[in-house]
């Protein structure tokens, strides 16, 4: 990714056990750019938390 001079980048995370990423997009207000749901199929493996 390139970014123009007057561009900046933002990166926030989290990952844990016990929350839920559409409870947080809710309450930050913003849509997430990937999530990862605890047990879900992803290619290669299975996320051990949420992200």
């Amino acid at each position: 990714m390139s970014l123009k001079t007057n561009e900046g980048r933002v990166y926030f995370a989290l990952d844990g056990d016990n929350f839920d990423p559409d409870k947080v997009t809710k309450l930050l207000g913003i849509e997430p750019t990937s999530i990862r749901r605890k047990g879900s199929r992803i290619p290669v493996k299975v996320p051990a938390d949420n992200s």
